[in-house]
């Protein structure tokens, strides 16, 4: 079979693989993300203030399903000192919303973690999708 410059000699093998890349697609998605929220995790604990007990820093999670990454803190106040503005929250102000320009947000260490960490973060799910980004190895980067 050719089109348009694409030939494809073993249609049913090709078939066959394509349907192995789709199908195999969600589950890779979801490793490949938890393995890109390594390094934003490891951030977010090294900026994260220590305080008395030390929670916060520890505290920081990754939540994957299907096709979306979730960092949150599992400390109850850990929303707090990450976006809070107001009230009880007034002692974390001390440390800025980081970010410039497009980047710029209220959140303090996770979001830090993530602007700083953008192109690792990409690097390793591309590289954990090559397989199917790549179709089980029939397609080629150019």
């Amino acid at each position: 079979m050719s089109l348009k410059g694409v030939e494809i000699e073993n249609l049913g093998e090709f078939r066959r693989a394509l349907r192995r890349a789709q199908d195999g697609a969600p589950r890779q998605l979801s490793a490949a993300i938890r393995r890109a929220g390594r390094p934003l995790l490891e951030r977010a604990a090294e900026v994260a203030p220590r305080g008395p007990s030390g929670k916060l820093k520890r505290s920081y999670r990754l939540r994957v399903s299907g096709t979306s990454g979730r960092v949150f803190s599992a400390v109850p106040y850990g929303a707090g000192a990450e976006w809070g503005l107001h009230g009880k929250w007034k002692g974390f102000r001390r440390y800025p919303a980081f970010g410039t320009g497009a980047a710029r947000g209220r959140g303090r260490f996770a979001w830090r973690a993530v602007v700083e960490r953008k192109e690792e973060i990409v690097a390793v799910i591309s590289e954990e999708l090559r397989q199917i980004i790549t179709i089980q190895g029939w397609a080629k980067e150019t």
